[in-house]
Formats: structure tokens, C-alpha cells, sequence
């Protein structure tokens, strides 16, 4: 399901999600990506249900990083589905968890060139700064407070997606 994902985004979508150029995920990948370890977490997945089929219609991973503050992460979602508040609940659902890990900062590493991912960012309370090594990238950086908004994306979940890590 994973790998007919990735494969139905665009081109774009599929380079700014890997920075860089991916048509398909190989086994061993498709297995890192559902399979965590203690660094690595394994995939969140987002489905729709048509009918009585389900559909993935988004993904984020993320992993803690070696400095013990850090959490990094990325997501997409598809295109169809797009501006519906699937990017921002990813995001809040990877930031209740790597508070809950003791993370203090949550961040990405974007293309300057991804507009669409730079905004939700922005909307959702990121720094958005250049990385020190590759100019077509920006750093999105937030710091994690103790405030909870897990209350309030349970109610969202429970509305319209499903989710399962």
C-alpha cells in the first residue's frame, strides 16, 4: 500500500518528500519505513475509506535525533487531498509524541522551492531558516512547549481520517 503511494504522487511530490529523485521504494526501504527501531519510528499512515475500500491519502515518519533534543520529520499527502488539515494533524500528532519522548525542538529540512510545505510550517509555528551546508534548502524548526493540543486532534481524527502508526 506504502509503495503504490509513493508511486501515484507526482514527480514533485515524490523529490520534495526524499529530497530527491525516488520512483519507487525499494523492499528494504518500505521495510525501515514500517518497521521503527529506537531511533526510527515506524510510518503514520492516513487512509480514506471509499466504500468499503481504503485508500492512503498521506504519510509521516520522524526520528529522534543523536543530540537528545531533536525530532526530525517529514510528510506528504496526496494531492487530491491536499489543504483538508491532513498536513497540519500529521504535524500535531509527530509534535504530542516527540514531547511525550522528551524532544525539545521539532524540525525538517525542506526545498526552498516547496512553497506549500514552507506555509504549513509557517501556519504551524515553525522558524523557517537556511541550513549551513545546501542552499536549495530551508531548515523549519519549532520549539516544543508543554501546552497540549492532543485533546483537540483526537477530535479531528475521530472525525474524518484514520490514522495508524
Amino acid at each position: 500500500m506504502i509503495g503504490a503511494y509513493i508511486r501515484a504522487l507526482s514527480f514533485a511530490s515524490r523529490r520534495n518528500r526524499f529530497l530527491g529523485s525516488v520512483n519507487e521504494m525499494s523492499a528494504n526501504e518500505l521495510y525501515r519505513m514500517t518497521h521503527g527501531d529506537d531511533v526510527a519510528r515506524p510510518a503514520l499512515i492516513v487512509e480514506a475509506v471509499d466504500g468499503v475500500a481504503r485508500v492512503m491519502i498521506g504519510e509521516a515518519r520522524y526520528a529522534l535525533l543523536p543530540d537528545g533534543l531533536s525530532c526530525e520529520f517529514a510528510l506528504s499527502v496526496a494531492e487530491a487531498c491536499r489543504h483538508k488539515g491532513i498536513g497540519t494533524l500529521l504535524i500535531g500528532i509527530i509534535e504530542d509524541r516527540a514531547k511525550a519522548l522528551g524532544m525539545r525542538y521539532l524540525v525538517g529540512d525542506v526545498f526552498r522551492s516547496n512553497e506549500a510545505m514552507v506555509a504549513l510550517a509557517r501556519n504551524a509555528g515553525f522558524a523557517v531558516t537556511r541550513p549551513v551546508l545546501d542552499d536549495r534548502l530551508v531548515r523549519i524548526t519549532k520549539a516544543l512547549s508543554v501546552l497540549d493540543g492532543a485533546q483537540a486532534r483526537n477530535e479531528i481524527l475521530s472525525q474524518a481520517w484514520s490514522i495508524a502508526a
